[in-house]
């Protein structure tokens, strides 16, 4: 996999800044999208489309300043993984081909640079890390350099460069574009210093747990105020199913409610489940008032169908 380097190597020396006399597009597009990777990002306000017309095989497109054509942001993107043969690809998976196997040392050799002047960014809430480094570059007779923003993930390679440094007037335009970058993949499983399966597993333990609470909240916590904040004392039998069915009906209707906005499903095995420990709750313990008559009778009505409004004291 080595000849990765070999192949970046190629395809950024042959990546020039244009001429900044080019003629300028007067597309103002809100977005741009890479119709070869899917990849989208935002276009700030104040920049213009220019016509690509460096003799490069990575950029797809070009964009200035329309106050000051001299600054200048491009784009870029190759297929790595279908660059390599057969015999390199063995023993490795396209989503093997990322970041991690190029180092800061291969950048700073790629430019001719001190390995100190490679950097590792994140950007897009940390999401997506990039490797970052200030190149000098010819203008014509001009002598500048070039911020490089390097990005390898699931075999592709894309690179973000701006014609200045940090410091820069508008390199806060280059950022809110790095920012607005959405990749053909989950990038926040993707970064140089992400272990995938920690992350999956991260994930699927929150969301397990998120739903155990939600479920928790719904289906049982009303009845444990009930019955151990309120009432603080068993309920009989009877009673205690009559309440456990009643709202049994009516979280379930509201856990409908709940998945179908969510997109999702209320499964009818968990109500029955959740009703059952309602159930236990409500009549645990020994202190049933059997010898209640009135609150006995009352009860029987309910059963009937003759409700009678009281409050248990």
């Amino acid at each position: 996999m080595k000849r990765i380097i070999s192949i970046l190597f190629f395809l950024l020396m042959f990546t020039t800044i244009a001429n900044a006399s080019t003629m300028i597009s007067q597309s103002n597009k809100k977005n741009y999208i890479d119709d070869h990777t899917g990849l989208q990002f935002t276009i700030p306000k104040g920049w213009i489309e220019k016509p690509v017309t460096e003799n490069s095989e990575i950029i797809k497109c070009k964009f200035v300043f329309k106050n000051d054509p001299s600054v200048c942001v491009l784009y870029g993107s190759s297929d790595l993984w279908s660059k390599l043969s057969s015999t390199e690809k063995e023993g490795y998976t396209q989503s093997d081909c990322d970041n991690s196997m190029i180092t800061k040392s291969d950048i700073a050799q790629m430019y001719g640079i001190s390995e100190s002047d490679v950097s590792v960014v994140a950007y897009n809430h940390g999401l997506d890390e990039y490797y970052q480094c200030v190149v000098p570059y010819k203008n014509g007779t001009k002598s500048d350099v070039m911020t490089q923003m390097i990005y390898i993930n699931n075999g592709v390679f894309y690179n973000f460069q701006f014609t200045g440094t940090s410091s820069s007037l508008y390199f806060s335009d280059f950022v809110s574009i790095l920012n607005s970058v959405s990749y053909p993949f989950d990038s926040s499983s993707n970064s140089t210093t992400t272990n995938d399966n920690s992350v999956a597993t991260t994930f699927s333990f929150n969301d397990f747990l998120g739903s155990l609470i939600l479920t928790i909240v719904l289906y049982s916590l009303p009845i444990i105020i009930y019955r151990y904040g309120i009432r603080k004392k068993p309920v009989i039998p009877k009673k205690a199913l009559i309440i456990t069915i009643i709202y049994g009906i009516c979280a379930l209707i509201l856990m409908v409610v709940i998945a179908i906005l969510l997109g999702g499903h209320a499964p009818g095995y968990a109500i029955v489940f959740w009703s059952f420990i309602n159930y236990k709750m409500l009549k645990g313990g020994t202190d049933y008032k059997f010898n209640d008559i009135n609150e006995e009778k009352k009860v029987k009505s309910a059963s009937e169908g003759y409700f009678e409004k009281y409050v248990d004291k």
